[in-house]
């Protein structure tokens, strides 16, 4: 069985190992297709660089790095087609997103029997309606997709009912997100001082209005003895920035730039709470 996966976030460290385990299986023939060049939460991934174990890396040029929904394909999407002949297109793609249309249209050009999958990430049901200029269009896309999907797997129950609500017909299977191995250590020192400072939150993730992070600095402001630790970056970062300052919360909120996989651990183990 011949598999290809499309997967912008390809060149992580744990997408990679997630490919490997799959590719174990003697009865799957598996492809990945990942841009060259990626942005994630501000931090550049390198697809080119990875050597690849037990599976065929294919990459090529995108545009908009870094825009889940409005990334493309330059170049490389035809090509991985071709060379994998897919029987399952496997998507780690928004099922909205200019990725998602690409798959379709290719495999109609090069794998018309193929079966597709999605992965979703949804859980708020918006009815087809996207906070986008261009949400007409990703209105087509995500239906045409459905249409030409035999399953979907999603992250939550929430996104399993979402899908149903948006009339989705094919198999639905709810896999929760796993936990990365660095999160497992016995013992994870803090980055930030312990003490008897104030109560600490923290967010990890990217600086988007559409992830509440307005509601959560809202609330900061009335609530005494609490600090704020926002770790990432996003297009909502300056408009972020001139709430808290507006707020008069600059002593009490920390904003750091995104950071490395390994040393993620450390900073959630400073926290109070994560939001």
């Amino acid at each position: 069985m011949r598999v290809l996966i499309m997967d912008k976030t390809g060149g992580l460290e744990t997408a990679q190992e997630r490919f490997v385990q799959l590719a174990r299986h003697s009865d799957v023939d598996l492809h990945v297709l990942a841009p060259r060049h990626w942005m994630e939460h501000g931090l550049p991934i390198e697809a080119a660089q990875v050597q690849p174990a037990g599976y065929a890396l294919h990459t090529g040029r995108v545009g908009w790095k870094g825009y889940y929904a409005r990334g493309f394909y330059v170049t490389g999407l035809l090509r991985a087609f071709a060379r994998s002949q897919p029987d399952i297109v496997h998507l780690l793609e928004e099922p909205w997103s200019f990725f998602a249309w690409q798959a379709v249209w290719a495999a109609k050009l090069l794998a018309p029997r193929s079966k597709f999958i999605f992965y979703t990430w949804e859980n708020i049901y918006r009815d087809f309606n996207y906070p986008s200029r261009i949400s007409f269009l990703q209105r087509r896309i995500d239906r045409r997709l459905h249409r030409r999907s035999a399953a979907a797997m999603c992250a939550t129950e929430q996104a399993r009912s979402v899908l149903e609500l948006k009339g989705f017909q094919g198999t639905i299977e709810v896999i929760p997100y796993g936990v990365d191995t660095p999160f497992l250590a016995e013992r994870i020192e803090p980055a930030l001082p312990p003490g008897a400072g104030p109560f600490r939150l923290g967010y990890v993730g990217r600086f988007l209005k559409m992830k509440g992070l307005d509601i959560l600095i809202e609330a900061l402001s009335r609530v005494k003895d609490c600090e704020l630790i926002l770790i990432g970056a996003g297009d909502w970062e300056e408009p972020m920035r001139a709430m808290i300052a507006k707020k008069a919360l600059e002593k009490r909120v920390r904003i750091l730039s995104p950071l490395p996989r390994d040393k993620v651990p450390s900073y959630l183990a400073s926290l109070d709470a994560l939001v």
